[in-house]
């Protein structure tokens, strides 16, 4: 049954790119504080649309329209955690290699998202400057490996359970974001 869209707050200011590129060069190569700063762009974009979309059914567009809900809102979700992921994944190879947590230079930007929290931790612990967000990080990487469908759906929740931990699962989004932000400004 088709739907017609609408956006309960249709202004969204785009943040400009050398100013989130600032947000993240202080770690990062100028390509990859860059590419940091387009993917937040996007993110903004994204969570502001699926934050503020709405439908109704076409045959009856008078009535109130509702957000998106189910299956389609757990998608939307799944992807905002996969934008988060690929700003968390390239700000801790940053991190990690400006504090030579890699075995050798350059090694950490090869490395998943997985494979750098274990760089990130110290003696099964998380290293300080992660810790304030290890349990967000742990929460991103639970719901990144949603990604992959057979995890998904051995899940008891499935896409009911991503709707269930909604404002768990975009707080841990939004606080890592902006945990490794600060760490990697230009000006910290």
């Amino acid at each position: 049954m088709p739907r017609k869209f609408t956006l309960d707050d249709d202004e969204f200011d785009i943040p400009s790119i050398d100013w989130l590129e600032l947000n993240w060069g202080g770690a990062a190569n100028r390509n990859l504080a860059r590419e940091i700063g387009f993917q937040e762009q996007f993110r903004k974009l994204f969570r502001f649309t699926f934050s503020n979309l709405r439908s109704v059914p076409a045959e009856n567009p008078g009535l109130n329209p509702i957000r998106l809900s189910l299956s389609v809102r757990a998608g939307v979700l799944k992807t905002y955690v996969l934008l988060t992921v690929s700003i968390a994944e390239g700000a801790l190879s940053a991190l990690g290699e400006e504090r030579n947590l890699g075995r050798r230079e350059g090694e950490l930007y090869d490395r998943t998202f997985g494979q750098l929290l274990g760089v990130w931790k110290e003696n099964e612990e998380p290293r300080p400057e992660v810790a304030a967000i290890w349990d967000d990080l742990q929460v991103l990487k639970r719901y990144r490996n949603y990604v992959h469908l057979n995890r998904a759906a051995d899940d008891d929740g499935g896409w009911q359970g991503i709707l269930e931990n909604e404002e768990q699962i975009v707080g841990s989004c939004d606080r890592v974001v902006d945990h490794l932000r600060d760490m990697c400004h230009v000006f910290r």
